[in-house]
């Protein structure tokens, strides 16, 4: 084989200069610069404590079904309890509505974060495909340098100095092409760690919208079993004869509690002089159901109430209905309590103790100092199976009295 002119060799080399952009080789090691980050709303909400870049959702199983309108039909059995079992589900719907909330507001912190972060993953793409075709011209170019003898070289140049420059020519190029090849992989290993995170966070919107799936599936379960156990307690006598014989037994649990809550430490107020002059709890309130026992209409099963049932006299059903305490009084409780729900105490000092039940919500803390006619919560049906009423007591060294003679 004959040895190739110096005319094809300088062809040759010129050919292999000229692949290499402009500007390609200072700008190859230089990482890529990042979009913009999304600016923050300051917004305080449940979102907030949502880092989209390090965020990894579980995956929730799906619950075993449930049937609610059968399920509750358990609950006759003698060792369980209907009114634990309304406040378990009470207590369900209200922590399911707040993970449901801060479900939903997390995926839309990922969903946006995702539509973010797969819009730089395309530009990066765009980017490494570019590199991708110049780092393959290059190596074909390499190849191509590399057919090249030294001594071909020589002979095509004219001096030994034109030589020597091009052989250091040929040196820079090889290097450069080599800092293009390293800085290729360094950028692809980037483009693939990006794909994997982009997959990462398209698994968490996936999972978060399947939790919401499953969370507003147990919540209707939830709803719907409550609804099916005050249902029963309405319509038929077996519940009704239950709730009854539990109802009675709240007492003895509730006389105790209050007792112990009395703080004799407390400055004396003067409640006993006021009796016959208090205002109702509910402003224009009328009472429902009075103090003493009560016999169902239909079933003709007997409860003993040790307080009052108070409603509005009149009353949308849907407004919010302030509830306010009779009398100056010192917080001494505020909670749950079994067939009682959401429950605010008041300690009037001197033993007496006012207690109000049923409440969609409290506004007062334990410890706090209210005033007559101040407002300690909203009337609700927390806890109760006949409706949304407030449930009102007053108690005596921790016995119950009517608190009708107490009112105006």
């Amino acid at each position: 084989m004959s040895a190739p002119r110096p005319a094809l060799v300088c062809a040759a080399l010129a050919g292999a200069l000229l692949l290499v952009p402009r500007g390609a080789y200072p700008d190859a090691a230089k990482p890529d610069a990042e979009a913009p980050a999304p600016e923050a709303s300051g917004k305080p909400d449940a979102a907030a404590a949502v880092d989209p870049s390090t965020l990894l959702v579980p995956k929730m199983e799906p619950p075993e079904p449930r049937q609610p309108t059968t399920d509750v039909n358990k609950l006759l059995r003698a060792e369980l309890s209907m009114l634990e079992a309304l406040d378990d589900l009470e207590t369900n719907i209200i922590r399911r509505s707040s993970e449901l909330t801060r479900l939903r507001e997390q995926e839309k912190v990922v969903e946006r974060d995702l539509g973010t972060m797969a819009e730089r993953f395309t530009h990066l793409t765009e980017r490494i495909d570019r590199a991708r075709a110049l780092t393959h011209r290059r190596l074909r170019a390499m190849i191509q340098l590399k057919r090249t003898e030294p001594y071909q070289v020589l002979f095509a140049s004219g001096d030994y100095a034109t030589f020597m420059r091009r052989v250091r020519a040929v040196q820079t190029l090889l290097a450069s092409d080599k800092a293009r090849v390293d800085a290729y992989r360094t950028q692809l290993a980037d483009w693939r760690r990006a794909r994997d995170d982009l997959e990462r966070r398209r698994q968490n919107l996936v999972r978060t919208r399947e939790a919401i799936e499953i969370m507003l599936q147990q919540l209707e379960w939830d709803r719907e079993e409550k609804q099916a156990l005050l249902d029963s307690v309405r319509e038929r006598s077996p519940f009704q004869k239950k709730l009854s014989d539990e109802m009675n037994s709240v007492d003895e649990e509730l006389q105790a509690k209050v007792a112990a809550m009395a703080d004799r430490e407390r400055p004396r107020l003067w409640m006993q002089e006021t009796k016959g002059n208090l205002s109702m709890p509910i402003r224009n309130g009328r009472i429902v159901g009075g103090f003493g026992v009560r016999v169902h209409p239909k079933f003709g099963t007997r409860t003993v109430h040790r307080g009052i049932d108070v409603v509005p006299d009149k009353w949308d059903g849907k407004s919010p209905v302030e509830v306010r305490a009779i009398y100056w009084g010192y917080v001494a409780y505020v909670g749950r309590l079994r067939g009682l729900g959401t429950t605010v105490i008041l300690d009037h000092t001197r033993g007496y103790m006012t207690l109000y039940a049923h409440l969609e919500s409290a506004s007062v803390e334990v410890g706090q100092k209210v005033k007559t006619g101040e407002t300690i919560g909203l009337m609700g049906d927390s806890g109760s199976l006949t409706g949304k009423h407030l449930y009102m007591e007053l108690r005596y060294e921790g016995k119950a009295e009517d608190p009708r003679p107490w009112i105006q």
